[in-house]
């Protein structure tokens, strides 16, 4: 067993800590880590021997075998989460324990459960993106801490709002290290954004990112509110989000999951409206799911048609997981050059001068009178159209508009 004097944090090498009674498990997980990746490796066969050494020195992730004699892995794993309640805790459980592990998910605060027997590359992504994620909520709760610590020392107007001007400039450094990159590339599929937010910062999320088996996931989401509260609760999205990175979760386990993450972790008043859509760029197909978010549109460019996708779903992190059930899913295949938009409300909701809203079906019209043009032209058509309707009028919504289409 390594012992906790033999490894040193200041190495910046992450510490994994793994406990299974069954030493062949911990030293086959750590053959094949210490092979792979550059952590440092501790093994225990005794849940016991673990908490009297881990309390003496804090570990980076913590991965437990369900079933051992001391303790089992939810009753060692809630003894760390006291004395660690950042460290990302990962279960080992049997196909019959499945259930015990989806419990400790709620009661313990799991990170995530993996069947035995495990997929070493998937049991790698998971243990990356447990670490990647845990540094990235420190760091955000550093940053918050900053910002609560300035705003504490005000003592004149001119002084809080110079301070506030730093906390909207920092929370949009924040927002724009969450939100995904506004263009991307592979296997064909092409996305693209265009954001506008309602003030200097805004709620509006979107990101994109790999799944097993030649997938890529989409999310457009829109959090209640505007402003600082809106764009550093997208952090919590994004955590959510990329907990499937390089799995092979499917679209409907994207969104429960999503939505567990945001109801135990969003304000009672904060919610998030979105839509997920995952593409196959071997078989050029969409899956969608909607959570709120106002009908993607569907161009097909060889039929010159223009589609409605009428799919409907709650928001997301009003319902507890036991009770939430995705909505209904719609499929469809992007032939070449065929494209998908999809937009949050402040393409739908804007007002004019007198208070008039604008007409929804402006989105068809502008495509259908465009649609030889590429999808960037037709986008900044969509904004523009937006801009010139509001005239003075400020906008009331965050305008997030993401087309996605076959090369």
């Amino acid at each position: 067993m390594t012992q906790l004097n033999q490894y040193d944090h200041n190495s910046g090498h992450p510490v994994i800590a793994i406990i299974d009674d069954e030493e062949m498990v911990t030293q086959t997980i750590k053959a094949f880590l210490s092979l792979e990746t550059d952590y440092s490796i501790l093994t225990f066969q005794s849940p016991a021997n673990a908490i009297e050494k881990l309390s003496k020195a804090q570990p980076d992730l913590v991965i437990a075998d369900f079933l051992m004699p001391e303790m089992n892995g939810l009753e060692f794993l809630a003894v760390i989460k006291k004395m660690y309640p950042d460290v990302p805790l990962i279960l080992l459980t049997g196909y019959a324990d499945k259930e015990n592990a989806i419990k400790g998910i709620n009661e313990v605060g799991l990170y995530q459960y993996i069947q035995k027997p495990w997929d070493n590359e998937n049991l790698k992504m998971v243990i990356k993106n447990g670490l990647e994620n845990k540094n990235l909520e420190l760091a955000l709760k550093e940053k918050i801490k900053e910002i609560d610590s300035i705003l504490l020392q005000r003592e004149e107007l001119f002084q809080v709002n110079n301070l506030l001007q730093e906390e909207v400039s920092l929370a949009k450094r924040i927002h724009a290290k969450l939100v995904g990159p506004q263009s991307l590339e592979a296997n064909g599929i092409s996305v693209n954004v265009l954001y506008k937010p309602t003030f200097e910062i805004g709620g509006d999320y979107y990101d994109i990112m790999s799944l097993s088996n030649n997938r890529l996931a989409v999310i457009i989401a829109d959090l209640t509110g505007h402003g600082i509260q809106a764009a550093l609760c997208t952090a919590l999205l994004k955590f959510a989000f990329n907990d499937f990175k390089e799995t092979y979760a499917t679209i409907e386990l994207i969104v429960k999951g999503m939505n567990d993450v945001l109801y135990r972790g969003l304000p009672g008043d904060v919610f998030a409206a979105a839509l997920i859509v995952v593409i196959n760029t071997e078989t050029n197909t969409c899956e969608i799911i909607n959570c709120g978010i106002p009908y993607p549109v569907y161009l097909e460019r060889e039929n010159r048609k223009i589609h409605k996708v009428p799919v409907n779903g709650y928001l997301l992190g009003m319902i507890n997981d036991e009770l939430y059930e995705p909505g209904n899913k719609e499929t469809i295949y992007l032939n070449k050059n065929d494209c998908l938009f999809l937009y949050t409300d402040g393409l739908t909701e804007a007002k004019n001068d007198k208070g008039k809203m604008i007409d929804k079906k402006h989105i068809y019209k502008i495509i259908e009178q465009n649609i030889e043009s590429s999808r960037e032209f037709i986008s900044k058509e969509l904004i523009n159209s937006v801009i010139t309707f509001k005239g003075s009028r400020q906008f009331v919504d965050d305008l997030t508009l993401l087309s996605i289409e076959r090369k």
